[in-house]
């Protein structure tokens, strides 16, 4: 979660068109990524205030076209894990950038994205929060999310 330092305060960040579709590489030297915002300032909002700032740097990009939602991340880390690759599995237990977009503010529903070092990748629809939802929709597949991923270390 971008956060601008309070869990009720996020930040808005505009996502850009995109004047052509990236190639799925996992690289962003293409000229169409420099569109993009580069959004920072990453915050884990849950945490309690002074722990929520993580120890290493993250850069997200965002871009969009009438077929898709793009999006790329660079993030550092000293010690990279990822032993999960199956689709929709539990990726959360490693290391791992997520998305989670709200379509509406009136409606509980929200879509989850997540993808790991291992380019191991959740892509899901949650009507609603609460225990359970995981393994109620992960066999849904309403959509598809095509990932790629560079990691420059080991793993």
């Amino acid at each position: 979660m971008a956060s601008s330092g309070s869990a009720r305060a996020a930040e808005a960040f505009e996502c850009r068109w995109a004047s052509s579709p990236p190639v799925i590489d996992g690289k962003i030297d293409e000229a169409v990524w420099q569109q993009a915002q580069v959004v920072e300032n990453f915050q884990s909002a849950w945490l309690p205030e002074g722990r929520r700032k993580p120890p290493t740097a993250s850069k997200a990009r965002l871009l969009w076209d009438r077929e898709y939602l793009y999006f790329s991340a660079e993030i550092e880390d000293t010690d990279v894990f990822a032993n999960v690759t199956e689709h929709d599995a539990a990726i959360w237990t490693c290391d791992v950038f997520e998305l989670f977009f709200k379509p509406a503010t009136d409606k509980p529903g929200y879509y989850e994205f997540e993808v790991n070092a291992a380019n191991g990748k959740l892509d899901m629809f949650l009507p609603s929060r609460g225990a359970g939802g995981y393994n109620r929709h992960k066999a849904e597949r309403a959509f598809h999310l095509d990932t790629a991923v560079q990691v420059r270390g080991t793993l």
